[in-house]
């Protein structure tokens, strides 16, 4: 405690030095350091200089929640009445952060002015308590003098705003939920039209299989109609919840895709065949007629020589 208090002169003898600056009792009670906030008050420091924003000493250590601080404050005579620059007496202050002990204590003082407890909107102790939902303080404060029927500028009394806040609050759930059933009803839309440019619904709703097989199998993430889809056991589609009924007609719609499949294949191939075989006979009657134009052309030509052979003789 020696050495505490020696720090205490120190901070006492240079706010002695320099008298503007009159925030070292607001410091020291933001860390609920009540020995040196007293000792500084006893040498003289204003016990209810304000900060920027007005705040008083008791206004600092009631946002800090320090108790201590906030007890030596009130029994060193503070003015509880104070208001901040939003017109908030430490009251205010106390039941806007649930500070029950502190509010509770703050009503014992003898000096707590009922008329002063009204902030720049207009709102009383209760008007804090209800928004804040401290149904059971209200009772205290009504019990103190403070009236549950004064109206802020608003124009509300505390229990009209409880009703306002309690429709704010069903209008807000009701928007939620519209937002999310929305969001649901969008996700819902998507994977329906992923669900359709699926190979395996398209294959599904070809062969007239029920929609909830292809429900089903894109819930499995069965998307293409790929090994994994026709290598599907009965065994393994009955597990995922397919009827009787429901298991044989897609084997059955399998096994007619697959036929139909070798079917084009074949026919594929066999039309690939005889391209092959027509481009075949083209090529030969091509050379046949390349060979026939080049003999005529030898054949002339041989004729055109010995023509001029003979008249060269004669």
């Amino acid at each position: 405690m020696t050495r505490f208090v020696r720090l205490g002169d120190i901070v006492v003898l240079f706010f002695c030095t320099f008298p503007s600056f009159l925030s070292y009792v607001s410091l020291l009670s933001v860390l609920n350091q009540p020995d040196a906030v007293k000792l500084l008050i006893t040498r003289g420091a204003p016990r209810n200089a304000v900060n920027h924003a007005k705040e008083t000493p008791l206004h600092v250590a009631l946002k800090e929640g320090n108790e201590e601080t906030v007890e030596m404050l009130i029994e060193e005579n503070v003015d509880v009445n104070a208001k901040n620059e939003d017109g908030k007496t430490a009251l205010h202050v106390a039941l806007s952060l649930r500070q029950v002990n502190l509010a509770r204590r703050l009503l014992q003082s003898e000096k707590l002015d009922l008329d002063a407890n009204v902030d720049a909107e207009g709102n009383t102790p209760i008007h804090l308590a209800v928004k804040e939902g401290l149904d059971g303080f209200v009772e205290k404060l009504v019990a103190r003098g403070f009236s549950p029927d004064a109206r802020n500028r608003a124009g509300f009394t505390a229990e009209e705003l409880r009703e306002q806040q309690v429709k704010e609050a069903e209008e807000t759930a009701e928007r939620h939920l519209a937002a999310k059933e929305e969001r649901e009803l969008r996700k819902r839309r998507q994977a329906e039209q992923e669900m359709n440019l699926s190979e395996v619904t398209r294959f599904c709703r070809n062969y007239g299989l029920a929609d909830s097989v292809a429900e089903i199998l894109y819930k499995k993430k069965f998307r293409y109609l790929d090994d994994a889809f026709f290598d599907l056991s009965s065994a393994m589609l009955k597990k995922f919840g397919l009827s009787n009924d429901d298991r044989e007609k897609l084997e059955q719609a399998r096994e007619d895709y697959l036929a139909k499949s070798e079917r084009e294949k074949a026919a594929t191939l066999e039309a690939m065949e005889r391209a092959t075989a027509r481009r075949r006979t083209l090529l030969r009657l091509l050379g046949f007629v390349v060979v026939a134009i080049i003999f005529l052309l030898l054949y002339f030509g041989l004729e055109l020589f010995i023509a001029r052979d003979s008249r060269k003789r004669r």
